[in-house]
């Protein structure tokens, strides 16, 4: 028998060197904070082979991506179930609706080819509202996507939906959460259940302790009053 593994098997066990070195220092507040205590060390700053390393990997980088991107946004819906105060969507002239699992896999196919490695599922309307959602994120990670993302009002994030992302191997879940008071959150997003959304939000925490899978949760707010032109955004991804 061959000792050669076979492709599938090296990109799966490729995929998952890449997902553990995430969950540990990409994600890891205390291996980011030796981190950025070390590079703010001044004798570190000014030594003279840190400061040639650094300037090769940013070269590096930037020659990685000089033509290819790092990261590739995908609009799957752009239908929203929210009228928030500081969001044009209502304004918005195209035609509603979700992309075609065809073009998707279109999207998906050519970015692994170029190697693209994380692929964020979001854009102009509300993701979870497309009845496909677990589907993409599923098709994406068997093509070979390390990291995959969204962003959502949780407001249809129940029990069901939520084990689905969690089975199709969803990586993060950044869920806009702007206030920490019914009174306040339902002045910024119109149309949404404050309660269903905590609850949403508390019953996917408990999901991923049982199922003992950990798709990174993070929770992005601003702050102000509506319509006060001083809500700005503050403290995004603070992790829950």
């Amino acid at each position: 028998m061959s000792k050669t593994l076979p492709h599938t098997a090296a990109a799966g066990i490729e995929m998952g060197i890449k997902k553990f070195i995430l969950a540990q220092l990409l994600y890891n507040r205390v291996a980011k904070a030796c981190a950025n205590r070390l590079l703010e060390w001044p004798l570190f700053l000014r030594n003279r082979g840190y400061r040639y390393v650094l300037r090769r990997q940013i070269k590096r980088v930037i020659d990685r991506y000089r033509y290819v991107p790092f990261a590739l946004r995908i609009e799957n819906t752009n239908i929203c179930n929210a009228r928030c105060y500081l969001c044009p969507h209502p304004s918005m002239k195209r035609r509603k609706g979700s992309m075609s699992r065809e073009l998707y896999k279109k999207l998906i196919d050519e970015a692994c080819r170029w190697g693209v490695g994380y692929v964020n599922l979001h854009n102009f309307g509300e993701p979870l509202l497309d009845k496909d959602f677990a589907w993409r994120v599923a098709y994406a990670k068997r093509a070979g996507i390390a990291r995959i993302s969204t962003n959502t009002n949780a407001q249809q994030l129940d029990e069901r939906l939520a084990q689905e992302l969690i089975e199709a191997g969803l990586d993060e879940i950044i869920i806009s959460l702007d206030a920490l008071s019914q009174e306040m959150y339902e002045k910024i997003r119109t149309g949404l259940d404050y309660k269903k959304v905590l609850g949403n939000v508390e019953g996917l925490m408990a999901l991923k302790r049982r199922m003992k899978r950990n798709p990174t949760t993070s929770a992005l707010s601003t702050r102000g009053n509506p319509p006060s032109n001083s809500c700005r955004p503050t403290c995004p991804l603070s992790t829950i």
